[in-house]
C-alpha cells in the first residue's frame, strides 16, 4: 500500500544515520508515500546540507560512530536558521532513553525507529506543521 499521504505532498524530510540500511529502508518507505527524502550517513556537513535544502523536518540516530545524535542535535538547535526545523532523535532505543535524550540536547522530540510506514507516516504528520495550500 504505497499511496501517498496528504501530509506527505512536497515534504522533505532528512535523515541522517551512519546506517546505510537504515537510510535506505526509511528512503524507500518515506518517498512511497510521497516525501522528498534527502540522507546523510555522517553528521559531519549535514548541517549545511540541511541549510541548503531546508527541510521540513530532520530526524537523527542516537548513536553514530562519527559523533553522537545528541551533539548533533544541539549543533542543529544553535544555528539560528535551523531553529524553526524540527529536530527529532531517530533511534531503536527505548522510548524513556530518547525522551531523555530529546530534552538533554534540545531536539523538538523523537521517533522510534520502525519498519511499519504507516506508523512513521503517523509520527512524522505530528511533527510537521500543516501543508500549504
Amino acid at each position: 500500500m504505497n499511496q501517498p499521504t496528504d501530509h506527505a505532498a512536497a515534504r522533505k524530510v532528512m535523515i541522517i544515520d551512519d546506517s546505510d540500511l537504515v537510510l535506505e529502508s526509511t528512503r524507500l518507505m518515506l518517498e512511497g508515500r510521497g516525501f522528498e527524502v534527502i540522507c546523510a550517513n555522517t553528521p559531519i556537513g549535514a548541517s549545511l546540507v540541511a541549510y541548503r535544502v531546508a527541510p521540513d523536518i530532520i530526524l537523527i540516530d542516537l548513536e553514530m560512530a562519527s559523533m553522537p545524535g545528541e551533539r548533533v542535535v544541539s549543533a542543529f538547535k544553535a544555528k539560528q536558521q535551523m531553529r524553526d526545523i524540527p529536530v527529532l532523535i531517530y533511534s531503536a532505543q527505548p522510548a524513556q532513553r530518547l525522551r531523555a535524550a530529546a530534552a538533554s540536547c534540545g531536539a523538538d522530540g523523537y521517533i522510534e525507529k520502525t519498519s511499519d510506514v504507516d506508523q512513521l507516516c503517523d509520527a512524522l504528520a505530528r511533527w510537521l506543521p500543516p501543508p500549504l495550500v
